[in-house]
């Protein structure tokens, strides 16, 4: 029996706690108690499983592409609420789905087996998807009223800013003087500089942590959503919690001067923030040592006027983050994000050019046009659901059940998804409505997506190309290698594991 571990942990204070190591020595033993042979591991590290946040599993979303290829009889977890905490039908869909699909049974360190083929296995997924669904809310709501209570009776609801404390019922501000300073500083000093002479004094931020220079920056500037304590002597904890009225510590000529001489000097964003890399964070693996590919940020040369760029890289976690890890360090090179991310287009041209890719992603070949007749009606399918959800966005914006803000943002995502699902019903309908193997027209169908996105220079729309033909990736020491999905540039149930150089 082929069994696949999947671990998630909630936080990174889980994490640091030593907890995913503790759930998969559980799951190996759970594993060993029914015979099975573990195929694959697959971990979500400092991710809740509430409503909204399945996307951002980017190990789980690896786990549903990958069940075609591993082929598991079992998915082995600690427990079903590792698995999801969500309230949506939409998401328990996306969860469960795809497991039932494969006939993947789910097993609990408990001893619980969970059979998504038979009535009594899916009414249990079920009764055990809203019991942890609930069990969440239920601790999330106790946890804001009593952070309301506290607020509204003068009390600490949670840890204070820099600078106050709360002792016998009264709100004071032990250290001022400090933050006065700061204040005072930070309109001829760097926010580095200000952080290494706090750390030669011996002092901690209110997390117990050495200051940084992104910590001396987050007090000069305004604290939203928990307002200007400093200046306005009101503090919320968390947005929409009652405001409780601390000592004013900053006079506001003295935090203007201060936010002005900052904002003077901040850096422009990163490129990490301002364009989409191809190779996503826990979306690549590295080939030396198996860590996941992670973004790090550094400063360029300094320039004439003293300011500095920033670049991105693409680096192993086990390099980029070891000493947070406590991992050996890894020997994988860091590489600009950029020139990465245009190799990568170049490849994907060439490969077009090759019509390898084309043929296999439109299932040109002979022996895969019922293929592509099943990936036409896949994306019919999934071309529906998204109008579907479009209307009830639209609903749920009427009842007042959403914010217009959260509205807009889920309506562009659900639009520009189904835009492209509409392209591709396009081309898969002309790819099996010609009675010979359509490798022309499928190549020049893509051909097309590919020139649209390279006039456009959407670096969105070429990302979604790319990840479409190429859903893992891997970095080692002679370059960038991926995984060719073959059979469909939709479908989830196609995919070749032989591995092919895309930049060198």
């Amino acid at each position: 029996m082929r069994a696949v571990l999947y671990v998630r942990n909630s936080s990174g204070k889980q994490v640091a706690a030593g907890t995913h190591e503790g759930l998969l020595s559980s799951g190996r033993e759970t594993a060993a108690r029914l015979g099975a042979d573990v195929v694959a591991v697959y971990a979500d590290k400092g991710i809740s499983a509430k409503s909204g946040n399945l996307d951002a599993r980017g190990d789980f979303a690896r786990l549903v592409a990958e069940l075609p290829t591993v082929r598991p009889d079992i998915c082995i977890v600690a427990n079903v609420d590792r698995l999801t905490r969500t309230e949506l039908f939409r998401e328990l869909g996306a969860i469960w789905g795809p497991l039932q699909e494969a006939r993947v049974r789910v097993a609990t360190a408990g001893g619980q087996v969970i059979d998504l083929g038979t009535p009594d296995g899916q009414l249990m997924a079920m009764f055990e998807s809203w019991r942890s669904a609930r069990e969440n809310a239920a601790r999330s709501e106790r946890s804001r009223t009593g952070r309301r209570r506290a607020a509204r009776e003068g009390r600490n609801p949670g840890r204070p800013p820099y600078g106050y404390s709360h002792q016998n019922g009264r709100w004071q501000a032990p250290n001022a003087s400090v933050v006065l300073e700061v204040y005072e500083r930070v309109i001829s000093e760097s926010a580095a500089a200000i952080a290494g002479l706090l750390n030669a004094r011996g002092l901690l931020t209110a997390w117990n942590r050495p200051w940084t220079a992104g910590g001396v920056a987050d007090m000069v500037r305004p604290r939203h959503p928990n307002g200007d304590p400093y200046v306005t002597g009101l503090w919320f904890g968390q947005k929409g919690e009652p405001a409780i009225k601390v000592p004013a510590i900053v006079p506001a000529e003295l935090a203007a001067k201060a936010r002005a001489a900052l904002a003077s000097r901040s850096l422009s964003p990163p490129p990490s923030t301002r364009f989409v890399q191809f190779l996503d964070e826990r979306g690549a693996r590295c080939g030396i040592c198996g860590g996941w590919i992670r973004v790090a940020q550094s400063r360029g040369r300094r320039r004439a006027d003293g300011s500095r760029t920033r670049f991105a890289y693409y680096g192993c976690q086990n390099r980029v983050k070891s000493t947070e890890t406590g991992a050996e360090a890894c020997s994988l090179p860091l590489r600009r994000v950029e020139a990465v991310d245009a190799a990568v287009w170049r490849s994907v041209l060439a490969w077009a050019e090759g019509g390898k890719v084309v043929n296999g992603a439109a299932g040109a070949s002979s022996e895969g046009r019922a293929q592509a007749q099943q990936d036409l009606e896949t994306a019919r399918r999934q071309l529906g659901a998204e109008g579907a959800r479009l209307e009830a966005l639209a609903e749920a914006l009427g009842a007042g059940a959403i914010s217009a803000d959260s509205y807009r943002a889920q309506v562009a995502r659900v639009s520009a998804r189904r835009d492209l699902l509409a392209r591709q019903v396009a081309t898969w309908e002309t790819a099996t409505a010609v009675p010979e193997p359509p490798d022309a027209r499928a190549r020049a169908a893509l051909r097309q997506e590919i020139a649209e996105a390279s006039l456009a220079a959407d670096v969105q729309l070429r990302r979604a190309l790319v990840r479409r033909l190429f859903p893992a990736w891997w970095m080692d020491g002679k370059g960038v290698s991926a995984m060719l999905r073959s059979g469909s540039a939709l479908s989830e149930a196609n995919t070749s594991p032989e591995r092919i150089a895309v930049v060198c």
